[in-house]
């Protein structure tokens, strides 16, 4: 009999109670501690209470806005991962108050008990997620099975060992190559823990019995996502006399969002050369500087509806670094990226003269990366699905950007790339953009492609090993 588990979201709700009472109690200790105003000065109804009233309100407000953006919570995260993710967002809340207490030219309180706040919001934050985060980590571990082809079941087995995130012990392995007569072995596995996961080309037929015998279990089911099954999310429902159907419309934007990115980027992009060119100025000297070679980089990459077009950034490898290695994508401690060009790929400095991009229409803010013709064709000829990224103008971010990495699969960008075709949205891209400025802290994000571990080694480098069964098609892993 499995024992009881919290529910993620009974957790998160808890710990937004008690985030909200922990960042306006800091703010108000900060206030007593820079104000002239006593408590009773504070509540007694004037303009005093009235603003304080409203800075409670926007703090609330962007506090629940910017951690459920960043996901601080204990639930998924490391906690190192949470305090990175909370520092910045306090420091994303403080900037936003104090503009908006600036442009509230007769503000009453003091400005600068935003910054006071800052230091004991982060600090009883994290020790009070700390206590949570032992307590959830030790009692509410959820063990999970992954089903599908052997190939994809591994590889997704080294995801879950690599991922410091995750809150789920591997215990079961099956490869699709059983019997029918052996489902019910299937099954007995499934009814030993808390989660399925089901990669992406399991057979149509058994991917529907294991959904089938989960829902009625009650047991957590996740699927890795076919382009069709990412189509229909979100999709309008319709109906055919008593039959309920889906619509699904083709991949692309409607006149009006097409209307509302263009301007956004313009807006977006001009704003940000005014105050980006002192930055590239310097940028620029810095890279002649260093080894006379050119300063600017334009390579041919592909945009919408498979437009060519030339992409400028700064140079960050040796001249004619692809002279002797032709097309190949950059690698961990690649030799041919610069000192310097190691500086610009971590902090996406090199990306700043693609505003001129954008500005020109080739590129958008937020949209799938662009990538060079040769790769294209290569990907398109393992996955003819690839083609429908290129619905939308190539971004500067993206989605995959945002929640991958650089040496993500170009299969597991492409899903990341379709579901944002799919759900586009104004609000989306501005919740992407705050995941681009934590991508831009985050060092890992901008890595090149690594040599791929084996299950094996991810197994010994994390203390598991797997027991030997009976049956080929189950691998039972445990704790050495």
């Amino acid at each position: 009999m499995k024992t009881f588990k919290w529910d993620g979201k009974i957790i998160q709700l808890l710990e937004l109670i008690v985030d909200l009472a922990i960042l306006g109690g800091s703010y108000l200790i900060a206030l007593l501690l820079l104000s002239p105003y006593s408590i009773s000065e504070l509540l007694k109804g004037d303009i005093v209470t009235r603003d304080l009233l409203l800075t409670l309100f926007f703090l609330s407000v962007l506090m629940i806005i910017m951690f459920r953006i960043y996901k601080v919570s204990v639930v998924k995260l490391s906690y190192i991962n949470i305090l990175f993710r909370l520092g910045i967002s306090l420091i994303i809340i403080l900037i936003v108050l104090t503009f908006l207490s600036v442009v509230h030219m007769d503000y009453a309180l003091p400005r600068n008990s935003f910054v006071l706040m800052l230091v004991p919001q982060f600090l009883f934050i994290s020790i009070y997620k700390r206590l949570v985060y032992t307590f959830i980590r030790k009692v509410n571990v959820k063990n999970s099975l992954i089903l599908g082809p052997e190939g994809e079941v591994n590889t997704l087995a080294q995801k879950f060992l690599l991922d410091d995130n995750n809150n789920t012990y591997l215990k079961y392995l099956v490869y699709e190559n059983f019997d029918n007569e052996e489902l019910n072995t299937v099954f007995g596995y499934i009814n030993n823990v808390d989660q399925v996961y089901i990669t992406e080309n399991l057979s149509t037929k058994r991917k529907n019995i294991v959904i089938s015998y989960c829902y009625k279990n009650n047991i957590s089911c996740y699927l890795v996502p076919k382009l069709y099954e990412l189509s229909i999310n979100n999709a309008p429902v319709d109906q055919i006399e008593d039959t309920l159907v889906y619509k699904i419309n083709g991949l692309g934007l409607t006149l009006e969002q097409r209307f509302i990115k263009r301007t956004f980027d313009l807006f977006v992009s001009v704003i940000g050369l005014i105050i980006t060119t002192p930055i590239m100025l310097v940028l620029a000297m810095i890279i002649k500087l260093y080894d006379r070679g050119p300063v600017l980089f334009k390579q041919e990459r592909i945009t919408k509806d498979n437009k060519k077009f030339l992409l400028t950034k700064f140079r960050t490898m040796i001249p004619n670094a692809e002279e002797k290695t032709g097309p190949v994508f950059a690698t961990d401690d690649d030799d041919r990226i610069t000192k310097i060009g190691k500086f610009l790929r971590i902090t996406r400095l090199d990306e700043l003269p693609q505003f001129f991009n954008i500005i020109i229409g080739d590129m958008s803010i937020v949209g799938p990366r662009p990538e060079r013709p040769v790769f294209i064709e290569q990907f398109m000829e393992e996955n003819k699905d690839y083609q429908y990224r290129l619905k939308v103008k190539a971004g500067v971010t993206g989605l995959a950007q945002a929640f991958g990495g650089y040496s993500s699969s170009f299969n597991e960008k492409l899903r990341f790339d379709i579901y944002y075709i799919t759900n586009y949205s104004f609000l989306n891209d501005m919740v992407i953009l705050l995941h681009t400025i934590r991508t831009i802290f985050d060092s890992k994000s901008a890595e090149g492609l690594s040599q791929e571990n084996s299950l094996e080694k991810c197994l010994a480098e994390k203390k598991y090993h797997m027991l030997d069964t009976e049956k080929e098609f189950i691998k039972i892993v445990v704790r050495k």
